[in-house]
C-alpha cells in the first residue's frame, strides 16, 4: 500500500484550494469531530483530499523524481547523482545469510537512501561521489518515517547511463528557528543551542537484515519479516537543548548518535555492557553548543513538542554563525519614528 505522509497531503490540499494553514487545521478538526474521533488527523486529511477530488500522486511506478517517491511504490526508476557511500554489512539469520550496503542518491528535487541487497551490494565499490547512475525496478520502504529505495536481485543499477543528465542536486534546505518559534509538524528546521541536560542511551534489539525491532529469543531474536535472526542492536539518545528563547528535548538515532558522540558502532555497544563508562561522556556534553536540523513531533503522552534530529553538527563553525548574524542585521529595516520632530522648534 502506498503511504502518503500527512504533511504531503496537507501541502496538496493547500496547493489545490488556496486554503491557509488555519483553515485546513479547522477543516481537519471538524472532520475528526464529525466522525466522533474515530479517525486520526492523517485519515481526516485523506478524506478531505478525496472529497475535494485532489489526486495525491500522479503515478505509482516508472520514472520518478525523488520528491515524488512514496513508501509502498514498486518498479521505481530514477536517475541521480551519488552523494554518499556507506560500508557493506553482512548479516546472518536462521534461514539465510547475506550482505547489504547503502548509499545516498540525489536529483534536482531531493535526496534518498538506496539499500542494495546480496550481490547488488558489491557494486558499492564502483560508485563515486557526484557520478550519475540509473536505478530500475526498485521498491520503496518506510524506515522510521524516512523513505528508502531498495534494490534486490531483480533490480538494475547502471553506472554512467548514456544520454542521462542530472542538474544541481537539491540539498536539505533548513530554516533557522528559535526554539520558542517551533510548532508541531515543522520539518527541516534548524536550531543552534547549548546542551543543558543529557539522558542515558537506550538500546533495543533490531533485525540485522531490515533494521526493524525484534523480540528476544534465547540469544537470537524474532523479526516479524525475517523470522529468527542473530541479535543486533540500535540505539536512541535524548538531550535537552536550550537557545535562550526556550528549550526542547531532542532525540538522536543511531548514525546521529555516533556523529554527535564521535563514536563507532563498536564503541557504542561497549556502553550497553558498561553503562558507567557513559557517565563521563554525558558530563562532557553538558554546555556544548550544537546545531541540529530535524522535524518537530508532538509527544502525546507528555503533551509537549520534541525535536527528532535528522542531521547534527557537533562543532558549528563560529565564522558561519557570525556571518549569519551580520546578514540578519543587514536585512533589518530600521523602524520609522511615529512622529517627525523638528529640533529647531524646541
Amino acid at each position: 500500500m502506498i503511504q502518503v505522509p500527512y504533511e504531503a497531503v496537507r501541502e496538496k490540499i493547500k496547493e489545490n484550494t488556496g486554503m491557509t494553514e488555519q483553515e485546513l487545521d479547522d477543516k481537519i478538526k471538524a472532520k475528526i469531530d464529525k466522525l466522533s474521533g474515530l479517525i486520526s488527523k492523517d485519515g481526516a486529511a485523506h478524506i478531505i483530499a478525496n472529497e475535494l477530488g485532489i489526486k495525491l500522486f500522479e503515478q505509482s511506478s516508472g520514472r520518478l523524481k525523488i520528491k515524488n517517491i512514496l513508501a509502498g511504490m514498486r518498479n521505481v526508476e530514477i536517475v541521480g547523482k551519488v552523494q554518499q557511500v556507506f560500508e557493506i554489512r553482512e548479516f546472518q539469520t536462521e534461514t539465510r545469510s547475506g550482505k547489504l550496503g547503502s548509499f545516498v542518491i540525489g536529483d534536482e528535487t531531493g535526496t534518498i537512501r538506496v539499500v542494495l541487497w546480496g550481490s547488488q551490494a558489491d557494486k558499492l565499490s564502483e560508485l563515486q561521489t557526484n557520478k550519475v547512475i540509473k536505478i530500475v525496478s526498485a521498491y520503496v520502504k518506510d524506515n522510521r518515517g524516512k523513505k528508502e529505495l531498495h534494490l534486490g536481485d531483480q533490480g538494475v543499477l547502471e553506472l554512467n547511463p548514456q544520454g542521462e543528465e542530472v542538474g544541481e542536486v537539491k540539498k536539505i534546505t533548513s530554516t533557522r528557528k528559535n526554539i520558542n518559534e517551533l510548532t508541531e509538524n515543522m520539518s527541516d528546521v534548524e536550531i543552534l543551542g547549548t546542551v543543558v541536560q543529557v539522558y542515558d542511551i537506550k538500546f533495543f534489539d533490531v533485525c540485522p537484515e531490515c533494521g526493524k525491532k525484534t523480540l528476544p529469543k534465547e540469544g537470537s531474536a524474532i523479526c516479524s519479516q525475517h523470522g529468527t535472526v542473530q541479535q543486533a542492536y540500535s540505539y536512541v539518545f535524548n538531550m535537552v537543548v536550550d537557545d535562550g528563547t526556550g528549550n526542547i528535548r531532542t532525540a538522536f538515532f543511531r548514525k546521529q548518535v555516533e556523529k554527535i558522540l564521535g563514536k563507532t558502532e563498536t564503541e557504542m555497544i561497549e556502553f550497553k555492557d558498561s553503562p558507567d563508562k557513559f557517565e563521563q561522556v554525558k558530563h562532557d556534553l553538558l554546555g556544548k553548543q550544537i546545531k541540529i536540523i530535524g522535524r518537530v513531533n508532538k509527544n502525546m503522552m507528555f503533551d509537549r513538542i520534541e525535536l527528532v534530529a535528522q542531521l547534527v553538527f557537533p562543532d558549528p563553525n563560529p565564522e558561519d554563525e557570525i556571518k549569519r548574524i551580520s546578514q540578519n542585521k543587514e536585512n533589518l529595516t530600521p523602524e520609522k519614528p511615529m512622529f517627525n520632530i523638528d529640533a529647531s522648534s524646541s
